[in-house]
């Protein structure tokens, strides 16, 4: 059952008014969701204050009329229209939280789905540039091709075998090394022809 502002005035209080406002159609626009959340507390505990004191009125009052129902008359109509009147507020507040809800988590997945599609492109971009780096000292490290060879590495005057090992040693960085082993021999030759 819909309220009216003239019959909420009549009924609440102040406090209890400022809550009922609030679930009107163009306040409740203006609510964020942890707003809501505290409205929907508010508007529940409201609510299940007048039902329960509906409750015990009804009680007090079938045990005075004897009626079944614990109704006579006018009497407990206040309460029960406050219990009414709240049951709508946070049936309000409710749905207009369920819709907020659901936005942001609309939102949330767009973000995650943005995110996810800039994280894919930084690595496509990275790994690009990483087999361009690898490619690039390939061919800085690849020996000058001699006009009329076929093959790369080819040598006319070594035997194939012998060439193929110098390259392995080249790609493996062995040139350093066997600089350094010959350099150590001559150094340890010259310590002996010293002693002589």
């Amino acid at each position: 059952m819909t309220h009216t502002l003239a019959q909420a005035g009549k009924l609440l209080n102040v406090g209890e008014f400022a809550l009922f406002s609030a679930s009107r159609a163009d306040a409740l626009k203006t609510h964020t969701a942890a707003r809501l959340r505290a409205k929907v507390r508010r508007a529940r505990t409201l609510r299940d204050k007048f039902r329960d004191l509906l409750k015990r009125q009804r009680l007090a009052t079938r045990s005075r009329t004897g009626s079944k129902a614990g109704a006579s008359g006018a009497a407990n109509q206040r309460t029960k229209q406050k219990a009414e009147l709240f049951a709508d507020v946070l049936q309000r507040f409710e749905k207009r939280l369920a819709q907020v809800e659901a936005a942001e988590a609309r939102a949330a997945r767009a973000k995650a789905r943005v995110q996810a599609h800039l994280m894919l492109a930084r690595k496509r971009r990275a790994d690009a540039a990483t087999v361009a780096g690898r490619q690039a000292r390939v061919s800085s490290k690849a020996p000058a091709k001699r006009p009329g060879t076929a093959r790369k590495g080819w040598q006319p005057s070594e035997s194939a075998p012998s060439v193929r090992h110098k390259m392995q040693l080249d790609a493996a960085g062995q040139k350093a090394i066997r600089g350094h082993v010959s350099a150590k021999g001559r150094r340890a030759q010259a310590k002996r022809d010293g002693r002589g």
